[in-house]
């Protein structure tokens, strides 16, 4: 008889009873034959060996000989619900199917984003772990940091009283003092820079020329106020 049960076990070969087919799946598809009771019989048996982790499809097959079924969809629902799985435990989905017309294959195809979609999710729970640990490491160095001399506003400034130690820009205060910053070459209207402070100027006069590389000049803010003496500027 198609039916038989013995001849169907005979038949049976390297599956579940033999190997641990679950070790590192990810999703589950059982199928049955909704008009042969001992397949549901082997569903019955190795369904509760499946992981709690792992999302699980049954698949009732031969929808298309329905005036032929012994599985009801009750039957199935009850087995589902007396699974008794604990909290936090993956999905279960019941669906039927034919593969004489394809029916089913899209619910079945849709399925398969539920096991890719909880690795996505565990890949990103072990990405928020990283990121908590890199943030507590960032905070214990902030915490040992505040301790040291870096963070001591004294020991930054310096005799010099400049900040970084009694470095300005990485030279000496007293190397850089009195000397003026670069300005345009201009031989009209510019930007020079006296050794004080920036302000925009107007070029009055030429004098003698200095050292190499300075000249001296007479200048006029733009307001008209002579200023009390020339300035040393470097001209480039």
């Amino acid at each position: 008889m198609e039916n038989d049960p013995q001849e169907a076990e005979s038949e049976m070969a390297l599956d579940a009873e033999f190997l641990d087919v679950y070790k590192n799946c990810n999703g589950v598809v059982m199928m049955f034959d909704i008009t042969k009771q001992w397949t549901f019989s082997y569903i019955l048996r190795e369904l509760p060996k499946v992981p709690t982790h792992v999302p699980v499809c049954v698949l009732g097959n031969y929808r298309d000989m329905g005036e032929h079924r012994v599985v009801l969809p009750d039957d199935v629902h009850g087995l589902i619900n007396s699974l008794d799985r604990p909290p936090g435990s993956s999905y279960f989905r019941y669906a039927e199917s034919s593969m004489k017309n394809s029916f089913g294959l899209k619910y079945l195809h849709k399925f398969f984003n539920i096991p890719f979609l909880q690795l996505q999710r565990e890949t990103l729970l072990r990405q928020l772990e990283t990121n908590q640990l890199d943030i507590d490491a960032t905070l214990e160095e902030l915490s040992v940091q505040q301790e040291t001399e870096e963070q001591n506003y004294s020991l930054y400034v310096g005799p010099g009283g400049g900040g970084g130690g009694g470095i300005i820009g990485g030279a000496r205060a007293d190397e850089t003092a009195g000397a003026a910053p670069p300005v345009p070459s201009s031989v009209g209207l510019g930007d020079l820079w006296d050794s004080r402070k920036t302000q925009s100027f107007q070029l009055q006069r030429w004098d003698s020329p200095g050292p190499a590389g300075w000249v001296r000049v007479g200048l006029t803010e733009p307001g008209g106020l002579q200023l009390c003496s020339p300035c040393q500027v470097l001209y480039y």
